[in-house]
């Protein structure tokens, strides 16, 4: 049996820890593993994000290598976190490998509760914590890591080939809500009876206003709506509060004072709330369905 294609996402920095964890794990001919600066998909002349595409097509795994490299503040409170550019080919190789998060293996020197909410159901692997100034290569790992070392070949002999591979195309926020509307509205692509799947750790109508009425308009055109949030401990929390930004926007837009302009103003948005006198059991209704 041939063995899986890995290609293993670092920063620039971390280049001496990426080429030890390769040779480590192509020393028991485990997989064949290929650093992304190594890698023939990035050439001169192609963009990074039409290389990643590729690069996508052809791996069967992805080892996301999360290092502290950047300083992220959260109000008062201050984390090292991964560089942004590890986060998103984490996310992309997370949808490009089929569904199968596990095939994006984080192996990170940074804590789980520091990264985005997005990356739950991903493998993660917690390296241990160097001293401080201490130099992140071969040396370092051989010395300090073969129960992670180990952890990584299992899982990847476990994974093996990927052979659920989609075709994935990407779409921008706007994009997606032009998309998402009744066939004759935009751009729109969807008929009654047709059923949209949200696969997402924080989906965008959760938040944003605008999305939310368009889902609700859709809902009460008979377009069914499923939800699935993948292994994720916080799912009952996210699930409520989706639910009632739906039925909140449902509410009002059966109301007589729904002004799409209004929408995403949070005052005029609060007191349509406020006046609004119809019932929600209607949107509640609807939502279910």
């Amino acid at each position: 049996m041939a063995n899986p294609k890995v290609f293993l996402v670092s920063c620039g920095k971390a280049k001496p820890l990426a080429n030890a964890l390769k040779e480590a794990i192509q020393e028991e001919k485990v997989a064949k593993v290929e650093p992304w600066y190594t890698d023939d998909h990035f050439v001169a002349g192609k963009s990074t994000q039409d290389a990643l595409l590729e690069a996508c097509k052809y791996y069967d795994i992805a080892l996301v290598l999360l290092t502290e490299d950047d300083l992220l503040r959260k109000g008062r409170a201050a984390a090292r976190a991964p560089r942004d550019n590890c986060i998103y080919e984490a996310g992309l190789f997370t949808g490009a490998l089929g569904l199968e998060p596990e095939r994006c293996l984080l192996v990170s020197f940074v804590e789980r509760k520091a990264l985005p909410t997005d990356l739950d159901g991903i493998g993660y692997i917690k390296m241990p914590k160097p001293n401080r100034g201490e130099p992140l290569d071969e040396k370092w790992l051989t010395e300090n890591c073969f129960a992670e070392v180990d952890k990584i070949k299992r899982s990847i002999r476990q994974l093996g080939l990927c052979h659920t591979r989609p075709f994935l195309k990407f779409f921008t926020k706007d994009q997606l809500l032009d998309l998402e509307q009744p066939k004759g509205r935009e751009d729109g692509k969807l008929t009654a009876g047709e059923a949209v799947v949200v696969n997402s750790a924080e989906p965008i109508e959760q938040k944003d206003m605008r999305f939310a009425r368009t889902v609700m308009d859709n809902i009460f055109s008979d377009v069914k709506y499923q939800y699935f949030f993948h292994a994720q401990k916080t799912w009952a929390t996210r699930f409520v509060l989706l639910f009632r930004t739906l039925v909140t926007v449902g509410a009002i837009r059966e109301s007589k004072k729904w002004r799409p302009e209004d929408i995403n103003s949070d005052a005029k948005f609060l007191a349509c709330l406020k006046d609004c006198k119809v019932d929600a059991r209607t949107a509640i209704e609807r939502t279910r369905k």
